[in-house]
């Protein structure tokens, strides 16, 4: 390799490293200042960090914890939390309980509509007659069965051909225990 070569490889170690270091230290910044204020928090905590814990005096067990009353505190904090985090919970519950209420009954309300409307248009004269077939078995499948059921049967008697067609591209709209 040339001298040139290996004066460029030099550089570069010697340079690129010191960047590419600067560069790190610039983006982490905040990280690194993050960890040496909690490394000080944790030895202003912990106290002098050299203790010797084989020739400890029985007057040190004696001594109250000095954390007591912060680590009591953040416990009534957290216990303090629970109890709101517990008492929107309920209320969320309760407020979801009576959506459900709700939806059951608009789902109810929609069935009885769509049990209406097929029987209106059942009985509806202008409508085709394939119409009239398909919105009288969809009355039935419904859960109609009201006075319109016995009309649909004769309906579906009279026209054998448009019921089988209805009921060969809807199998699901088949009259139970209906024989042509």
């Amino acid at each position: 390799m040339p001298e040139w070569g290996e004066a460029v490889i030099v550089w570069m170690a010697e340079n690129y490293i010191f960047h590419t270091l600067a560069v790190v230290v610039f983006l982490n910044w905040d990280k690194i200042k993050r960890y040496f204020a909690i490394r000080r928090l944790k030895r202003v905590k912990a106290g002098p960090v050299d203790l010797e814990f084989e020739n400890v005096n029985s007057d040190l067990a004696n001594i109250p914890c000095p954390y007591t009353k912060s680590r009591n505190d953040a416990f009534s904090f957290t216990r303090g939390e629970m109890k709101r985090i517990e008492e929107k919970v309920d209320s969320n519950s309760i407020k979801i309980d009576d959506t459900a209420k709700i939806s059951e009954n608009l789902n109810n309300n929609i069935k009885d509509i769509k049990i209406d409307l097929h029987k209106y248009m059942f009985y509806v004269k202008t409508l085709p007659e394939q119409e009239v077939m398909i919105h009288g078995l969809k009355y039935i499948f419904a859960g109609g069965n009201g006075d319109v059921k016995p009309d649909v049967e004769v309906y579906a008697r009279e026209h054998p051909k448009i019921y089988k067609t209805v009921i060969s591209l809807q199998p699901n709209l088949a009259i139970k225990n209906f024989c042509l």
